[in-house]
């Protein structure tokens, strides 16, 4: 079956993706520099300045991942992020969606 979709033309953007096995999940994030600017936002151990740049590079990536985790900070289910981080990092998650449209 995954043959089938590799070979298939009309899904170009996989063809060139290695496909990972469901238990290398937790592997892939670890490797995703999307990921650890996620957690560096996240640290607080970290300054307020060092926290704003990795939204900041976070954004940079311009990627749908890092879409993605912009908007997990917004969201923020556990209460972790503080209001003046959700801030930056909506501002900077609305001009993400306006390059995507």
């Amino acid at each position: 079956m995954i043959q089938k979709i590799l070979k298939n033309p009309l899904i170009p953007e996989i063809q060139h993706k290695q496909l990972y096995p469901i238990g290398n999940v937790n592997y892939v994030m670890e490797d995703s520099k999307e990921y650890q600017l996620y957690l560096e936002a996240f640290d607080d151990e970290r300054s307020s300045w060092g926290r704003r740049i990795a939204i900041k590079r976070l954004s940079e990536c311009r990627t749908e991942e890092s879409l993605y985790y912009l908007n997990e900070i917004i969201i923020d289910r556990n209460g972790l992020v503080p209001d003046w981080l959700k801030k930056i990092s909506r501002e900077y998650y609305v001009d993400l969606c306006l390059e995507f449209l």
